[in-house]
């Protein structure tokens, strides 16, 4: 039947080469021009296999960007004794053959009749066009993958394996998770906070950030520490769970002594509802214009789906309501985004399961960061 030509111009054999003439060939070939994953004699009996072996499984391959590789990382996962998933990660420099395990030359070797990225392409050329050592070798004892491999990650599956699209994508993050590498887009960062451009703060008098239990120091450098988007939201929103707390106690400290069944009874009732605690607290502290921006933000993403299903959830509910103020939609977005993020539940929304979750947070944080410093009666002129 012939190899694949990618092969066979690597190699230097004709594409029509039979099986025992293949099997010769290779051998013959100097380990100095081989690629280097083929260095090894069980990887190249597994070309073979893979080549002239109808029944040899080779592979479904994934490129996944990432963060950072520090070095070649092989891991493998398995299922009831079948093989699930293996994956290769590649630094953007050169590394030593010497940490790359048989089994993870084996599974190059399967790959390489399907995928001929394993092997430099013009991308990698040199000066002049010509292709820089195709056996991917750099110094001595030391490899480079292809440019389009660089820092990157490959995820392997059985190629007979049927999975749908998305239970594909997240069993490939579960593996890169075990493998303890973090994948790039689910690591989406978001700029400084807006108040790190001033230079000068007014603290009222009244201000709660002055009052030590709300710990507005703490959580504000917690906010500031964060660059994933639903970090930043969540220690934000801490912010404004610290505040209703505040206010409560509060309230029972003022009403107690007069009326101690009655205060009593009101924080049972305010512990029992969160979203009434919000509610509230906006009033109290004159966040009204705060929260309805934080409205027309979110309204404002009609082709979002992550805030379209919050606005849904949020919506219709409300909606039945009689005289429910639009400025409180802007709390109640706010709020079930906060459940969305802490919450893995299957009734309610899930950020987690929305690709454009982190662009509609970071769209809403900069609305968000100005109603924490007005609750927290911090001028920033």
């Amino acid at each position: 039947m012939g190899i694949p030509a990618h092969i066979a111009a690597a190699l230097g054999c004709p594409p029509e080469i039979d099986r025992e003439a293949f099997d010769a060939h290779l051998e013959s070939v100097s380990t100095s021009r081989l690629p280097w994953f083929l260095a090894d004699r069980d990887a190249r009996e597994v070309l073979t296999s893979c080549l002239f072996d109808e029944r040899a499984a080779l592979e479904k391959v994934a490129i996944i960007e990432v963060l950072y590789v520090r070095g070649f990382v092989y891991y493998s996962a398995t299922s009831d004794g079948n093989e699930l998933r293996s994956l290769l990660a590649f630094p953007d420099s050169a590394f030593s053959v010497a940490d790359v395990p048989t089994a993870a030359l084996a599974a190059l070797a399967r790959l390489w009749p399907t995928w001929q990225a394993l092997v430099v392409s013009e991308e990698d050329a040199g000066e002049g066009g010509e292709v820089v050592d195709p056996t991917g070798r750099g110094g001595e004892g030391e490899v480079w993958a292809p440019s389009k491999l660089r820092g990157k990650v490959l995820v392997l599956s059985p190629r007979e394996q049927q999975l749908m699209k998305v239970e594909e994508i997240d069993l490939n993050n579960v593996l890169i998770a075990l493998a303890g590498i973090q994948r790039e887009t689910l690591a989406k960062k978001v700029g400084p906070p807006a108040w790190v451009a001033k230079s000068s703060a007014n603290l009222g008098g009244q201000s709660l950030a002055l009052r030590n239990e709300m710990m507005a120091g703490r959580l504000l450098q917690e906010a500031l520490g964060e660059t994933r988007p639903r970090w930043r939201f969540i220690a934000l929103y801490r912010i404004l769970e610290a505040a209703y707390l505040v206010a409560l106690k509060d309230a029972f400290a003022r009403d107690f002594l007069r009326a101690p069944k009655v205060a009593v009874e009101r924080v049972q009732g305010a512990l029992g509802s969160e979203q009434k605690q919000f509610d509230q607290l906006v009033v109290q502290h004159d966040l009204i214009a705060n929260f309805d921006e934080i409205r027309v933000v979110i309204e404002g993403l009609p082709a979002n789906n992550f805030a379209s299903a919050i606005k849904k959830r949020v919506d219709e509910p409300l909606a039945r309501e009689a005289g429910a103020k639009r400025w409180r939609l802007g709390v109640g977005y706010t709020y079930q985004i906060r459940c969305s993020i802490v919450h893995a539940g299957q009734r309610d929304v899930v950020f987690d399961r929305y690709e454009d979750g982190d662009d509609a947070l970071v769209a809403l944080l900069p609305s968000l960061e100005r109603a924490v410093f007005a609750l927290l009666g911090v001028d920033l002129p």
